[in-house]
């Protein structure tokens, strides 16, 4: 059978890179064999340790199946490094280090700046139109709503109108990059409303800061 045939081509040649991929899709997609699949892997980089496609597929393996973040992570850099040009590494790169971001504190300690930067790239490199274009922009979008949670959270702790309202800004980006994204209209109306409700803290705080400003002149001229 098939998987006899690539072992063989294996050992007459254990430097032919293509030989273990093969084996590796064999392994993954009808034995659902995953320690076979990642040890093909790893032997086909070897055989060719510049093999951008080698190094996303671990990467996208040790994501999915072995829930290895900084694996995948370390996976991803190398295929980014070997073709720095590489969409999908781009976009396993970006979202794997947004995983897991369920708290302000976890927000707040992600490289969201890093994952931003990549999933624009994917987001550049894919072709308009098509599932990976839309994917690319709808992490990207998850992404600065996380970057405008983060903001908000750190304006409204200084009662910084300038942050609030970079922070608006953030989520309005990350709802037209939803859109292109296909995500559900749900969260689209959820995102919506919340930066109505931003635009009314901003008119409030500044609204107050006119209040501050006006009484303090009265009491100049009091004096």
């Amino acid at each position: 059978g098939a998987e006899a045939a690539y072992r063989a081509a294996i050992v007459a040649d254990p430097g032919l890179a293509v030989a273990h991929d093969n084996l590796a899709n064999l392994l993954h997609n009808k034995r659902e064999d995953m320690d076979g699949t990642e040890a093909a892997l790893r032997a086909a980089i070897t055989a060719n340790p510049c093999n951008a496609h080698m190094y996303n597929k671990l990467g996208d393996l040790l994501y999915k199946e072995r829930n290895d973040v900084d694996g995948a992570a370390a996976a991803y850099r190398k295929a980014i490094a070997a073709d720095p040009g590489y969409a999908d590494a781009h976009l396993g790169l970006g979202g794997v280090l947004t995983l897991g971001l369920t708290s302000q504190e976890d927000i707040a300690a992600a490289d969201l700046d890093t994952a931003e930067a990549h999933l624009r790239k994917a987001a550049a490199l894919y072709s308009s139109g098509t599932p990976s274009y839309g994917r690319a922009h709808l992490a990207l979008g998850n992404v600065l709503c996380k970057r405008g949670y983060a903001m908000e959270v750190h304006a409204t702790s200084l009662r910084s109108e300038e942050l609030l309202a970079s922070a608006a800004t953030l989520y309005e980006k990350a709802v037209e990059h939803c859109e292109v994204g296909g995500t559900s209209a749900s969260y689209l109306v959820q995102v919506r409303a919340h930066v109505q409700k931003i635009r009314a803290d901003l008119a409030e705080m500044q609204g107050a800061l006119e209040d501050d400003a006006r009484a303090k002149r009265m009491t100049g001229r009091k004096r």
